[in-house]
């Protein structure tokens, strides 16, 4: 009919599927990430598909798509399981000084990292992030997820706070204020009274 709306079906799908749609996923990624607060230039859209080819490799890879009825990518995340032995450069570095390394083997070692997760700016505040994180989460072991977010002002980390994720270190001393939070059925996450005070403590 027209003029309905053409509302995005989210599910899972596997590497394959999801560099099969790269075109998409390289509109959505340039478009998602070039606004505030990354202003990232589009042409490190192109530098993320690179990647992305590597990391369907990755152990534990999986990820969740969202389509349009016309078979358009509009939205996708991206995980895999916690790299072994933990990485040590960038954010991994702040997440292995926040945690210590007990912190890190008990909280992150063997969980589900969501790495990505990008919405096409036409269909911002629909839903379809928090569809999508929910998708790709539900590939954690025993609920074990969790990710890196930034703490800026008009970052997402307000996002991820309303969905129930909880913050486990300060922001790193950089520009963009790193954060590890772990998901809301992680087994490590703080009680709510305790989430809300950490959420005060990195704001």
């Amino acid at each position: 009919m027209a003029g309905t709306p053409v509302v995005p079906n989210v599910r899972r799908v596997d590497g394959t599927a999801l560099l099969g749609l790269a075109a998409d996923v390289r509109d959505v990624y340039a478009l998602a990430f070039g606004r505030p607060p990354w202003n990232e230039p589009a042409a490190l859209a192109d530098d993320y598909l690179s990647r992305l080819r590597r990391d369907v490799g990755r152990p534990g890879f999986t990820a969740a798509a969202a389509l349009r009825t016309d078979g358009r990518l509009v939205g996708f995340a991206t995980a895999w399981t916690t790299p072994e032995p933990f990485p040590s450069e960038g954010s991994y570095r702040h997440a292995g000084d926040g945690l210590g390394e007990h912190g890190v083997r008990e909280l992150l070692g063997g969980a589900l990292k969501i790495d990505e997760l990008a919405v096409h700016p036409d269909h911002a505040r629909q839903g379809l992030g928090l569809a999508l994180l929910n998708a790709v989460s539900a590939a954690a072991p025993g609920g074990r997820s969790w990710l890196f977010t930034v703490a800026a002002a008009d970052g997402p980390m307000a996002f991820y706070l309303r969905h129930g994720w909880s913050p486990v270190t300060r922001p790193a001393p950089d520009p963009d204020g790193v954060v590890v939070m772990l998901g809301p059925d992680h087994p490590g996450a703080p009680a709510s009274t305790d989430r809300d005070a950490r959420a005060a403590a990195v704001r």
